[in-house]
């Protein structure tokens, strides 16, 4: 399904068909190589991973439109909605709830494949905290810097600090080759996947490129909302407080819920990680998790989806999927 990758990376061969996007304040990471600023001409999953706010983003947050979205109190099965969305833009699409309230799971298509992108900055972000829980303490000021640049400002390099980090925790280290550092971050990362109740999702070495599903992203969305014994719950409370739609990047996806409303309620706080990443075909990878809070509800939601002719029909359609099951309500 997915491009042949070379060391953990996909090669990129393909053609963007969007506008130039600029690599905000940080190039994507793998190990310490920084790869820089390149044009829409020749797009590659490393500069795309992770791409937040700015320039980027600018005129990307077009606002859902036509009947297929189910707007207009049209509460039709979120599932047929889906299904058109599929076949009018020949793409694949997974979606995933869970609705706290109700302890009730909505799930279509939710095994669809697609990247993580900056998605997968929050397992980073988890992972940290839980290694500092399991010394019985919290994230110092250092370490509460660097999440905020990789989560709230999606800053690669500081992302690629805290994975290599990862492999300094003696309670981790499973791997037979304790040179490995990158081998000791994911082992890392995948034991916080299992904490998490993640099934598909896995580190290979490498943040960004591994392959997930709504399915899994849902359990992540799940952790935060919920909390979870082996994170201080001051700094979930901290992590969720970087995910903000605020920046237009975040707007997107679960991120559009801002303002929206969930069935005849109105949404009150939305929490937010968006990630996108090209194929070698000039498609695109989509990704959006978080979760959206009415004044006696909440829901974790993520959609995964893959498929895509561009970064912009990408972004309107996660919009779209996302909002039609908050219309059926």
């Amino acid at each position: 399904m997915f491009p042949h990758r070379r060391n953990g990376i996909a090669d990129h061969a393909g053609k963007s068909r969007g506008e130039q996007h600029e690599v905000d304040n940080a190039s994507p990471m793998h190990g310490h190589r920084r790869i820089g600023m390149i044009s829409a001409a020749e797009p590659s999953r490393r500069t795309f991973l992770g791409l937040a706010g700015g320039a980027a983003a600018t005129g990307l947050l077009a606002a859902c439109s036509g009947d297929i979205s189910g707007t207009n109190g049209d509460r039709r099965d979120p599932k047929i909605t889906l299904d058109a969305l599929r076949t009018e833009y020949s793409a694949k699409i997974g979606l995933s709830v869970f609705d706290h309230s109700r302890q009730k799971e909505f799930d279509d298509h939710g095994d669809t494949e697609s990247y993580e992108a900056s998605v997968v900055k929050v397992p980073i972000a988890l992972s940290v905290m839980r290694q500092v829980a399991e010394h019985g303490g919290k994230i110092d000021d250092d370490q509460r810097e660097l999440i905020r640049r990789s989560v709230e400002q999606s800053d690669n390099e500081a992302t690629a600090e805290l994975f290599s980090s990862l492999a300094d925790n003696p309670s981790d280290t499973i791997s037979s080759n304790q040179d490995d550092r990158e081998a000791l971050s994911a082992n890392a990362i995948n034991l916080t996947y299992t904490r998490l109740g993640v099934q598909y999702t896995r580190s290979a070495k490498t943040w960004g490129d591994n392959t997930t599903c709504s399915a899994d992203q849902v359990q992540v969305a799940r952790a935060l909302v919920d909390g979870v014994d082996w994170v201080h719950p001051d700094d979930m409370t901290y992590l969720r407080s970087l995910m903000s739609p605020a920046d237009e990047s975040q707007g997107w996806g679960v991120g559009s819920m801002e303002n929206g409303r969930a069935g005849d309620k109105q949404v009150r706080t939305v929490e937010v990680k968006n990630g996108w990443l090209p194929n070698d075909d000039g498609t695109w990878n989509i990704t959006s998790m978080g979760a959206v809070f009415t004044d006696d509800a909440a829901y974790s939601v993520a959609v995964v989806s893959v498929g895509f002719e561009s970064f912009e029909e990408g972004q309107k359609i996660a919009n779209q999927a996302v909002k039609t099951y908050f219309d059926a309500l």
